[in-house]
């Protein structure tokens, strides 16, 4: 894969979990998709530097990983919080 598509990828990966991150369910999605935002953005990066091409789209996927990773981090410790108390009141069997 080129610098341009890890990027690329990095990009799309990264705004999927940033999106998904606030969606409570999902939060588990969205923090594997930015994981792999996050990884492929590293990728992106180091490609982009062997090939001697602009690192933009790749910096962008990095970024959006991380900020999506940590919420998505966040959304699942409350999910977790909710489901723990809800089965302790016997809202959940």
């Amino acid at each position: 894969m080129s610098a341009k598509g890890c990027s690329i990828a990095a990009l799309v990966c990264g705004i999927v979990g940033l999106v998904f991150s606030w969606l409570g369910v999902f939060s588990i999605i969205a923090l594997i998709c930015s994981i792999i935002g996050i990884v492929l953005g590293a990728m992106g990066m180091k490609k982009a530097e062997a090939e001697n091409v602009p690192k933009g789209l790749a910096v962008g996927g990095l970024v959006c990983g991380i900020i999506g990773a940590a919420f998505a981090f966040i959304g699942v410790i409350c999910f977790a919080c909710v489901a723990c108390s809800a089965a302790g009141v016997g809202l959940i069997r």
